[in-house]
């Protein structure tokens, strides 16, 4: 059985290919840091293997299985043992060195033995399937048709060795895990706690205070300085029309605060006297109205005269 490895990136260029991986929205580059934890070595096994498998009933043969490909498998490190067929199993011969890596710390990996028993089911049940035929009596039957372990031949042409890197990322001193696998020149990510939000789904943005990774959902932009921040890190100030979301950070500016909270009530001032004017003119048309033989316009100018007032009330009262 052959075997290769990649070669390690320097740590340098590692650090460089991860942050490309993280597509969040990073609303401060200086904040994020990121550094390397760990880095091993994970074997993926390329396989070749062989069906041949013939079915037969009274009738005679039904159904037969004659094929061969490709099939590649992670070692035990990557837990999740997903099957690669056919050519999507083979590597491309970039940056590979001859032999397996040398180091203290051997990669986990599996012996043939071990390897048939991973590939064999899903390789059964991949060519299993049912086979409508006649039988000798003119009356149509299902086979369930099933290869046997003993119908299918394997060989382990090759092993490969993945650089594994393990890295922190820090963001306003929250930390994360990554894990990426080093292919040739590129990384791909094994694992990461950066893409999921507390609530469940995929993550798009860092929160500029406190470092949360959170989903559209729970995101917001402060209106005053632009920031994008998580939904615990911001509040609501002022009434309706002129109600403003705004960052902790900048609510927590005495200055800013006061000029906004001033600003808001020269608005609402301004927005009460026009209601206010509105209920004086309701008032007087219905008085008017009444005086010249329209003995409805007057009940009705004052109710509206009345709400008005009212509303104004109710929305700005402080």
């Amino acid at each position: 059985m052959d075997s290769k490895h990649i070669k390690y990136l320097s740590k340098k260029d590692a650090i460089s290919a991860a942050k490309k991986l993280i597509k969040l929205t990073v609303p401060n580059e200086e904040h994020l840091k990121i550094k390397v934890t760990d880095r091993s070595y994970v074997p993926y096994y390329l396989c070749s293997f062989s069906i041949n498998a013939i079915f037969k009933t009274s009738v005679g043969v039904i159904h037969s299985i004659d094929d061969s490909s490709a099939v590649g498998l992670w070692g035990p490190t990557v837990k999740e043992n997903n099957l690669i067929w056919d050519s999507e199993a083979r590597v491309p011969e970039t940056n590979l060195v001859k032999g397996p890596p040398v180091g203290k710390k051997k990669p986990l990996g599996y012996n043939s033995q071990k390897i048939v028993e991973l590939i064999a089911p899903d390789l059964i049940r991949r060519y299993s399937a049912n086979i409508n035929y006649t039988g000798g009596n003119r009356v149509n039957y299902t086979k369930f048709c099933a290869p046997r372990a003993k119908d299918i031949r394997f060989e382990i042409n090759e092993v490969i060795y993945f650089p594994l890197w393990e890295f922190e990322v820090d963001y306003l001193g929250k930390k994360y895990v990554l894990s990426a696998l080093q292919k040739g020149d590129h990384f791909t990510i094994f694992n990461s706690d950066l893409n999921i939000c507390g609530c469940g789904k995929k993550s798009e943005m860092f929160c500029s205070l406190c470092g949360d990774v959170v989903c559209r959902k729970h995101s917001e932009i402060c209106e005053v300085c632009r920031k994008p921040v998580c939904s615990n890190c911001f509040s609501t100030i002022g009434r309706l029309p002129f109600r403003k979301k705004i960052c902790n950070e900048c609510k927590n500016d005495r200055k800013l605060m006061a000029n906004l909270e001033k600003d808001l009530k020269n608005k609402n001032m301004l927005v009460i006297g026009s209601l206010a004017i509105l209920a004086i003119i309701s008032l007087f048309l219905g008085v008017y109205l009444y005086s010249t033989g329209f003995p409805l316009s007057n009940p009705c100018c004052c109710f509206t005269g009345l709400v008005t007032a009212i509303i104004a009330w109710l929305v700005f009262k402080k």
